[in-house]
């Protein structure tokens, strides 16, 4: 007990509770406002209201923390997808260069294929020489 009548705690019984360094409690501490804090010879003691706002500090340090955290994870993850989507979008565009070609050969196989039944039917239409005729010249009527 301190004589302002309330529970005193020194830095190291600050810092186990909040289970952090005793140079971070010193730190956090010394931003307490001084009728928080009294210092016995080499000795700081901590009121229970500079507990309380000490405790009010580091939630905010920790949410803050949390929040710079996030952004970076995020950032992070939207760099990653940057980088996927503009791989993807490559992939789309040889897809397409090679979709556009393959069109082009099967319009050239179309027209052989057409070319090669107009042949044919040409053909059909001509008036068959029989095998005697081909050999002796003469034709069928």
């Amino acid at each position: 007990m301190g004589d302002r009548g309330c529970i005193m705690k020194t830095i190291r019984q600050v810092a186990d509770e909040f289970g952090i360094s005793k140079d971070k409690a010193r730190y956090w501490v010394s931003k307490l406002e001084s009728e928080h804090r009294l210092k016995v010879g080499d000795v700081t003691h901590v009121t229970s209201e500079g507990i309380q706002q000490f405790r009010e500090m580091l939630v905010s340090e920790d949410k803050m923390k949390s929040e710079f955290s996030h952004r970076e994870i995020t950032q992070s993850l939207v760099s990653v997808l940057e980088r996927e989507l503009e791989a993807k979008n490559q992939q789309i565009l040889e897809l397409n260069r090679q979709n556009s070609e393959l069109l082009h050969a099967l319009s050239a196989s179309h027209a052989l294929h057409a070319g090669t039944m107009k042949n044919i039917a040409d053909k059909e239409d001509e008036p068959k020489i029989g095998f005697f005729a081909k050999i002796f010249g003469k034709t069928k009527n």
